[in-house]
């Protein structure tokens, strides 16, 4: 067998909610070992070690395991181990199915949400021979419109929760620094926050899905959206033009989630043995 006909390895992610409570105890014990490591090397009071706040902790196949009969992982710590309930869907069994995980990484968001990574090691599949190839041009009336002519529409998630948002920011404007109250409103805040999130993400998957499954090679736009994105106001000496229009512009643009959909369609067109080109986007609407 040539090199070039070997198998070429790769990582696939499987995400999932994990139990709350053994989650909590990792992130406790954390907090505490390396908390007292970095004042011993601060030279700080011990005390202070639960001002040290973990937000991620990585785990290899050493000192993490797998159990397919509970969906259970179990993670561990100095004299002992964690053992955590997790939240799979039929999609993610089917993935952990008679398979060995090589690592994960226990992550807490901004928000308190808590995740659980778990690193497949899996073999590329072959290209496909392109039979059908589709070109697509991002918007932002329609979320995209394809070559062939379909349109998508843009729901505009983060226009249409703004007032809700908006709200809960006023709440949390008026309740006293440090209160309980405050830390409820703080936590509304976020929870709509991760919903837009959640509901853009949704949309990407399922239009990155129904392209992979029709299409072998998808031509995607190359935007630079970091710099489509940047302020217009300008400054005191040379200010902006049409200031407004440009931040509702962004706005759009940001919401709309280019960048995210593209990360999506890449990996689900890797993974499904299709091919995914950018290209440039001059010429292309």
């Amino acid at each position: 067998m040539r090199a070039d006909e070997c198998p070429k390895s790769r990582w696939r992610g499987v995400h999932t909610e994990p139990d709350d409570e053994g989650a909590t105890v990792v992130l406790g014990w954390m907090r505490r070992f390396w908390g007292l490591l970095a004042c011993a090397a601060l030279k700080v009071p011990e005390k202070m070690h639960s001002a040290f706040a973990p937000t991620s902790i990585d785990y290899d196949a050493r000192i993490f395991s797998f159990r397919e009969w509970d969906w259970t992982f179990s993670l561990t710590l100095l004299h002992s181990r964690q053992r955590i309930k997790t939240a799979l869907g039929d999609r993610q069994r089917r993935m952990l199915t008679g398979r060995t995980p090589s690592a994960a990484v226990l992550v807490k968001r901004r928000d308190g949400a808590l995740f659980l990574h778990v690193q497949l090691s899996d073999e590329t599949p072959p290209l496909l021979q392109a039979a059908n190839v589709i070109g697509i041009d991002m918007g932002i009336t329609a979320f995209l419109a394809t070559s062939d002519g379909e349109l998508i529409a843009n729901p505009r998630h983060g226009r249409e929760a703004a007032r809700r948002l908006a709200t809960a920011q006023q709440m949390l404007a008026r309740k006293k620094r440090g209160s309980l109250n405050r830390g409820a409103a703080r936590a509304v805040v976020a929870n709509r926050h991760r919903k837009v999130s959640n509901q853009r993400r949704d949309l990407h998957h399922q239009v990155a899905r129904r392209l992979v499954d029709a299409y072998d090679v998808i031509a995607l736009e190359d935007l630079a959206v970091k710099n489509m994105t940047r302020s217009a106001s300008g400054t005191r000496e040379l200010p902006g033009t049409n200031v407004a229009a440009k931040r509702g512009l962004n706005r759009s643009i940001l919401d709309a989630g280019w960048a995210q959909f593209a990360a999506i369609l890449a990996a689900k067109a890797e993974e499904a043995g299709r091919v995914m080109v950018k290209v440039n986007p001059q010429y292309t609407s």
